[in-house]
């Protein structure tokens, strides 16, 4: 039985070599999570709204993190894709 070239890639993404253009789809997912889960636990109109802000604060900190790790964490740290990862942390 002759391999043809997609079953080897289908094998490689199993075991989790993934594409620089797949992990970054992944971590622009992530990050898009992040974002919309702190707006919607923000309560803007609560009575003691600095705590409330102090918190968003310190979420948009740990997701201001993930954003300028994920490309390493993912594995695409020098290719051209990380280029807009890096473009917002700064």
């Amino acid at each position: 039985m002759v391999r043809r070239p997609r079953d080897r890639q289908f094998a490689r993404s199993v075991h989790g070599m993934q594409s620089a253009a797949n992990a970054a789809r992944q971590a622009a997912f992530v990050n898009a999570g992040m974002i919309a889960g702190v707006s919607l636990l923000t309560d803007y109109q609560a009575p003691e709204i600095s705590d409330q802000l102090q918190m968003h604060g310190t979420l948009d900190a740990v997701q201001a993190a993930t954003r300028t790790m994920g490309p390493l964490m993912h594995g695409f740290g020098g290719k051209p894709a990380s280029a807009l990862f890096y473009a917002q942390s700064d």
